[in-house]
């Protein structure tokens, strides 16, 4: 990654891929902030829930709401400062069940968002879901949501899609990142290191928890983009006019 430019932006380099960010979000994401601020969304010791680690106790201000447009970028930030594919030769694979990230508004298009991004780094993505959510995401995915899987309605149906790719993936040591809160996941911790984000911890299976290396609470990824865009706000009234 490469950094760059004027006092207020940053310009960061991912695969030869140039992108400009608000230099006061980076410094709103600063290691001290974050250790205050990001504790739920730190990734967990394995069979551990990163929302575990925040103390029940503590209260935390709500953010204000964010500009339209600015979440996903912040989430993104904060995705590149956690890396959810482990160090390794083997494929990163991205899994994401469409049905699992129901959102509003503007929380969708922030998903869908770090979805199309992460899809970018992987070496395999398969997205799959209800005609609905599939219908719902492709507007905001580009190319990459003409290859999402529109499967009949059904408890499970987009799961079995997903599961029968990656199976159709032949790769040692597999890395593999599923967006997911189903147990029927904990099949993918056998191919090699599994990172599950969940779009909800309190919904998620207890089985996929305790077989994944590692979980993200992808609320608490929100929330602290929303925590990193109010702290941007204030330094940039903080700026003499």
């Amino acid at each position: 990654m490469g950094l760059g430019g004027t006092r207020t932006s940053v310009v960061l380099a991912d695969d030869d891929e140039l992108e400009w960010v608000d230099l006061r979000l980076v410094r709103a994401l600063a290691p001290a902030a974050r250790r205050q601020r990001t504790s739920r969304a730190t990734s967990a010791p394995r069979g551990r829930s990163a929302a575990g680690s925040r103390p029940a106790d503590v209260a935390r201000p709500a953010a204000a709401p964010p500009t339209p447009g600015t979440l996903g970028p912040a989430m993104i930030l904060w995705l590149r400062r956690h890396p959810l594919w482990v160090r390794g030769t083997g494929p990163r694979i991205l899994l994401v069940d469409l049905d699992n990230l129901r959102a509003g508004p503007s929380r969708w298009q922030a998903r869908m968002g770090v979805v199309a991004w992460l899809a970018r780094i992987a070496d395999h993505t398969v997205l799959a879901g209800q005609p609905g959510a599939v219908a719902r995401a492709r507007p905001h995915l580009g190319a990459l949501g003409e290859q999402a899987h529109a499967v009949d309605d059904g408890s499970d149906l987009a799961d079995h899609v997903l599961l029968d790719a990656a199976d159709a993936i032949v790769a040692a040591a597999a890395r593999t990142v599923v967006i997911s809160n189903d147990g029927i996941f904990v099949r993918l911790a056998g191919r090699g290191p599994l990172t599950v984000v969940s779009p909800g911890v309190d919904a998620l299976s207890d089985k996929l928890r305790d077989a994944a290396s590692r979980v993200v609470d992808l609320t608490a990824v929100e929330e602290s983009a929303l925590m990193a865009l109010s702290i941007a706000a204030d330094l940039t009234d903080d700026q003499p006019g």
